[in-house]
């Protein structure tokens, strides 16, 4: 079990999990169990706001895909927003893009999360 805190708002059906600068084991497991509380709770919209992460390891990108299925099979949702340069690249080249949504900043995810 995780003892790393992960800041977590909630804004209308979506809830914000913010990232810490570095995802690795230790903190992906700590956004996992904060979304495994989350999808206990109903919510299945989840918006990984990365705007102070500026790397993440192969075991967190393996824990996050984990997440979006887990997510999927509730018919929700894993997104991803203000993420660096290299992160985008990332995700994209592990074909992360495919699997969850990915915005530049808070106020367009929560936009196109709305309207979905």
């Amino acid at each position: 079990m995780s003892t790393e805190s992960i800041p977590v708002t909630v804004n209308g059906k979506v809830a914000i999990v913010t990232a810490p600068g570095y995802v690795n084991e230790k903190s992906a497991e700590a956004i996992s169990e904060e979304c495994s509380g989350l999808i206990n709770d109903g919510v299945s919209l989840v918006l990984i706001d990365m705007r102070d992460c500026r790397m993440v390891n192969s075991v967190g990108v393996a824990i996050i895909i984990e997440i979006i299925e887990v997510l999927d099979e509730q018919g929700g949702s894993l997104s991803f927003c203000r993420l660096s340069e290299t992160i985008a690249k990332t995700f994209q080249i592990m074909g992360l893009k495919e699997l969850a949504g990915m915005y530049s900043d808070q106020e367009e995810a929560l936009a196109a999360l709305a309207a979905a």
